[in-house]
């Protein structure tokens, strides 16, 4: 990454500072999720022969890594640390062999001094449960959205396809699971 977010913000005064960040994170992920895979790769399929999904957990901390302290440079700050809170996240996929899954997370971002909530960056991490594979490009991008309600809204709309509306929580699915077990 070449420009900072701190001057990025400065070249785009006229535009929402979430979609100027919005942006800055998207060229962000453009130009190293792939970069990152390359490099990783041993660390990452070991990750995942070990543990398996939370070894994507790794991949985004890594994808992650530098923004934190831009945000902060830049008099900003999130309410979860990037790609967001996994307890409320969303996951849907397009085949019952789970090879395309898709999921969703995002964290408010607000003014570090004010504590004015400016928007919500949101994260879709496109991943495969039978191994370690990010098939394509993360789509990152803002909404004018701040509070939970209005998020899932609008993600509802977005992804109405897959039913983004019904599907659980993380930590609700996790809870289902754990029942089931139990009852087995």
């Amino acid at each position: 990454m070449t420009a900072t977010l701190v001057s990025y913000l400065e070249k785009n005064q006229d535009r929402a500072k979430i979609f100027t960040v919005g942006q800055f994170l998207e060229d962000h992920i453009t130009a190293n999720w792939d970069v990152i895979l390359t490099e990783k790769k041993a660390r990452l399929e070991h990750a995942f022969a070990v543990a398996g999904e939370p070894s994507y957990a790794t991949y985004l901390n890594y994808l992650y890594q530098n923004i934190h302290s831009q945000l902060k440079d830049a008099g900003l700050r999130v309410s979860t640390r990037l790609p967001g809170d996994m307890e409320i996240s969303r996951e849907w996929g397009t085949n019952p062999a789970e090879t395309d899954q898709y999921r969703c997370m995002w964290s408010t971002l607000y003014e570090h001094e004010t504590d004015e909530a400016l928007g919500t960056i949101v994260t879709v991490l496109p991943h495969d449960h039978t191994q370690f594979r990010v098939p394509i490009k993360p789509p990152v991008f803002a909404l004018a959205e701040t509070t939970k309600d209005e998020v899932v809204a609008t993600l509802s709309n977005r992804y109405a396809a897959y039913d983004f509306a019904n599907l659980p929580e993380f930590h609700v699915y996790i809870a289902q699971l754990r029942g089931r077990s139990k009852n087995q």
